[in-house]
């Protein structure tokens, strides 16, 4: 009787429905890994806790310290289960040769996240899955960033180098904060020849910092979603899901650093197709060491898309997608990377 009375409480039901979804999703999770490995033996590692898996086992801090004390006690590929979830760690160059080089035709491909779909993060390119999709993306960034086309932006780098040395002398203090900034300001200037000493684009460099931090919480650990795919679709009212209102501001965040500056540079841009004006000139930097004038990144992929493609291509939503993510991809690759090595 105690039971029945248990499940007229939403709470109480909720909680066992949860539950035995989460039992049968972990057995048919078991089922199509056992199926795909077809019993072949996994690489070795901790002894696996029921359900939870090695969840215990994986760091939660300086996770390379623990990762690195797993291989030395396991061997160089050391296979983790993680609520159903198969992890491979691969602890030294000659097993990451084989497996991600040698072995990339089997490899090359990236598992979904559910925590990046939720904040739009999956518009980065360099989370995507291999297909079409993110071949365009990633042409469309090489055009622009190939090693011999990053030189173009030096001459933007280095003021704000300059920039950021005379803020350290003034206050060393708040070195994070300077650097937060740089980079913030170095990628509007480059990708969509934004100004960010702009009153204007203050505002949007607060908004910048805000995607960026989610972003590399994201990138720096898995979200209970991944985990538990079915949390998603619980509302953020319900307890302990108060989760879903934080991925919706990170979302919200996201989707300003992909729209609000391209918008801005797309405006100028066709208007200047248009022959109603000249290019603006905040689309354009001095390159000293040529002697010519440069539009920035994003404007250069417009201008290079309408001529292979067509006049219409600049309003064409596929090719101003690729566009945007190129640009979302710029930004926060570049501040994770300052992150990681911070």
């Amino acid at each position: 009787m105690d039971s029945l009375h248990s499940f007229e409480h939403p709470l109480g039901f909720a909680a066992a429905l949860f539950f035995a979804y989460f039992v049968l999703s972990q057995i048919r999770e078991r089922m199509i890994w056992k199926h795909r490995t077809r019993g072949h033996p996994l690489p070795p590692g901790p002894r696996p806790l029921p359900v939870i898996g090695n969840l215990l086992d994986m760091p939660s801090l300086k996770q390379w310290v623990g990762l690195r004390d797993l291989c030395s006690k396991h061997g160089d590929m050391v296979y983790l289960d993680l609520l159903g979830r198969p992890m491979l760690i691969v602890g030294s160059a000659r097993a990451a040769t084989e497996i991600l080089e040698k072995g990339s035709a089997n490899t090359s491909d990236r598992p979904p996240s559910h925590s990046l779909t939720l904040t739009s993060n999956d518009l980065v390119f360099t989370v995507m899955r291999y297909g079409q999709w993110w071949r365009d993306h990633r042409r469309a960034f090489w055009q622009v960033f190939r090693p011999e086309k990053v030189g173009d932006y030096r001459d933007v780098e280095r003021g704000f180098a300059h920039e950021l040395l005379a803020k350290l002398l003034e206050s060393p203090q708040d070195l994070e904060q300077h650097l937060r900034f740089t980079l913030s300001a170095t990628n509007m200037k480059v990708l969509y020849g934004l100004d960010a000493h702009q009153d204007e684009n203050r505002e949007f460099i607060e908004r910048v910092q805000d995607a960026l931090l989610c972003t590399s919480e994201l990138a720096t650990q898995m979200h209970p979603v991944d985990y538990v795919p079915f949390l998603r679709h619980v509302p953020g009212w319900v307890p302990g899901a108060g989760f879903q209102y934080t991925l919706a501001r990170c979302k919200a965040a996201v989707l300003d650093v992909r729209e609000v500056p391209f918008t801005k540079m797309r405006a100028a841009y066709v208007s200047w197709i248009a022959g109603s004006v000249s290019l603006p000139s905040h689309l354009i930097f001095f390159l000293q060491d040529k002697g010519q004038s440069q539009p920035c990144a994003l404007a250069t992929l417009l201008a290079r898309s309408q001529v292979t493609e067509g006049p219409d291509i600049v309003n064409d939503a596929y090719q101003e997608d690729v566009i945007q993510n190129v640009g979302l991809a710029a930004f926060e690759g570049r501040y994770l990377d300052f992150r990681n090595h911070a």
